[in-house]
């Protein structure tokens, strides 16, 4: 966070009146819905839709959705590869033995063990499930990092606003030292210090323009350069919803949406069933082998037709079985492991976020209700008392600073407020529980 020297006054504090809080009903979408977003702004209804058809932008021409997306059509597509039989084989040549001997033409067909197919297709319905929550964790991803350049984008806006009526009080300031220097009451120190107050806030602006336009950057590259014209205008903060739901809550919601945990799911699954497999292999034949088999008998100058079935059997080797079987059960247990970790870093991840808001909810309303009244009291005093000459402009301009740093405080509390609404919504996969206001 850059920490700036702004000129705030009394005028800055309507800026912020989009930081107090609102309420927000968020509609539950299912989890593999790609047509709608599945996380939530915590933002207005006006900002809230044109959040969606930004995110909307965002997904279609993002390379990270796509190359996410064809990973998992890709895994989807092999479900029905790894249940099929395999190719036939055919044979010709010439025989050797003069019983057979003469052209021959032998077809195959290999068919697999019954049941080996049933959990060759778990296997593959669950790495397909991995990579779809892995491609839905990419999205929600994207909408993350668009919210919360979308919420930079207003706290700039609002700081820039601030501080360009924090530029008009200067001017009326270095007006009441010049007349008062004209008439012998304030010294010259007094104009070449407000002079260079007016040079640092016009600095601060400078500054300002430029992370504007860092952030007007980012944006176009989650945009792909698209979509540009549909941003929000951006005066103000976002509202900033209460959240009323516990952490526990918040937990049973997550576990139960939030595409990492998902995936984690999906893995161990699919870890399980390849375990089956070894295990399955290691009691049964994979195949059967079934053939026909036309030539010609030169003993008997007479064409035969024949057919055979067999089972292949591999020369068997224990030891190779028994590691096989211990490196998938040592997967599977890598994969619950990761269960449960996914798991535990979500709890500590919700619980971090929500203690964060549960905190700048209070500093914001110690703000709004105590700091920032108090912070243009003492402001309106020391000018009044400077003007009779009861006080210096250093105390005036100290006074100052100390209102600049107040409410800009506000206006960053919001922004990192709704920052931290990203990351709990977007740890969670899905909107937040409807607020009260």
């Amino acid at each position: 966070m850059l920490i700036r020297r702004n000129r705030l006054g009394v005028w800055a504090l309507a800026a912020l009146a989009g930081v107090a809080p609102a309420a927000r009903a968020a509609a539950l979408l299912a989890p593999g819905a790609p047509s709608k977003p599945r996380v939530a702004s915590s933002i207005g209804s006006g900002h809230d839709s044109a959040l969606d058809r930004l995110t909307t932008v965002a997904w279609a021409h993002q390379a990270r959705v796509a190359a996410a997306r064809a990973k998992w059509a890709a895994a989807r597509a092999r479900i029905p590869l790894v249940q099929q039989w395999a190719d036939p084989m055919a044979e010709a040549g010439l025989g050797n033995f003069l019983t057979l001997g003469g052209p021959q033409l032998t077809v195959s067909q290999s068919i697999p063990w019954p049941g080996r197919l049933a959990i060759v297709g778990q296997e593959a319905r669950a790495s397909a499930a991995v990579a779809r929550y892995d491609y839905l964790a990419v999205r929600d991803d994207i909408r993350e990092e668009l919210r919360r350049d979308l919420a930079e984008r207003y706290y700039l806006a609002a700081a820039t606003a601030i501080d360009r009526r924090a530029q008009q009080r200067d001017r009326d300031i270095a007006r009441i030292v010049a007349t008062l220097y004209a008439v012998g009451k304030a010294p010259q120190a007094d104009l070449l210090q407000i002079q260079l107050r007016q040079a640092d806030l016009l600095e601060d602006l400078t500054t300002l323009g430029q992370e504007r336009e860092s952030n007007t950057a980012k944006l176009a590259w989650l945009l792909g350069n698209h979509g540009m014209a549909g941003l929000p205008a951006a005066r103000v903060a976002p509202p900033q919803p209460r959240i009323d739901a516990s952490s526990e809550q918040l937990l049973r919601l997550g576990l139960a949406s939030a595409p990492p945990v998902l995936a984690a799911g999906a893995a161990q699954r699919a870890a399980s069933a390849q375990l089956a497999l070894v295990r399955f292999d290691s009691l049964h034949p994979r195949s059967i082998a079934a053939g026909v088999s036309v030539g010609n008998n030169m003993a008997t100058k007479m064409d035969f037709l024949g057919a055979s079935v067999g089972i292949p059997l591999p020369f068997i080797k224990p030891e190779r079985h028994r590691e096989a079987t211990a490196a998938a059960r040592q997967a599977l247990e890598a994969a619950s492991q990761a269960v449960s970790q996914v798991r535990l870093d979500l709890e500590v991840q919700i619980r971090d976020l929500l203690a964060k808001l549960h905190s700048d909810d209070k500093l914001l309303a110690l703000q709004h209700k105590a700091l920032e009244p108090e912070a243009v009291l003492a402001l309106d005093t020391a000018r009044s008392a400077y003007e009779v000459g009861k006080t210096d402009l250093t105390t005036v301009l100290d006074r100052d600073a100390e209102l600049d740093t107040v409410v800009l405080r506000s206006a960053r509390l919001g922004a990192d407020r709704e920052d931290a609404l990203a990351g709990l919504e977007q740890a969670l996969g899905r909107p937040l529980p409807e607020s009260k206001p």
